[in-house]
């Protein structure tokens, strides 16, 4: 009797077959699952970054916002001491 004529050794073989593939299949999701670990940090990691830089850009604009005022302030200010200025530049 062959050994593919008995249904048994049939079976068993496609157990062990099932049994390889199982740890193959396990290997590869504890793969998998390592690296999407790896991208979640990544990512809560950029998400920080990206926070932070948010933030600087905001100040920065708020400082900008405030410059300008300032620098606003001031021109209205020296303004009237500047006329006598212009005036003499203007005539010559």
């Amino acid at each position: 009797m062959r050994a593919m004529d008995c249904p048994l050794l049939q079976i068993e073989q496609i157990m062990f077959e099932n049994q390889v593939l199982t740890r193959h299949l396990a290997k590869i999701q504890e793969r998998c699952a390592t690296l999407l670990s790896q991208r979640v940090r990544e990512i809560n990691q950029l998400n920080q970054v990206i926070e932070f830089l948010s933030d600087e850009l905001r100040q920065r604009d708020q400082r900008i916002c405030f410059l300008e005022t300032k620098l606003q302030s001031l021109r209205l200010a020296i303004s009237p001491a500047l006329e006598p200025v212009m005036d003499d530049q203007r005539r010559e």
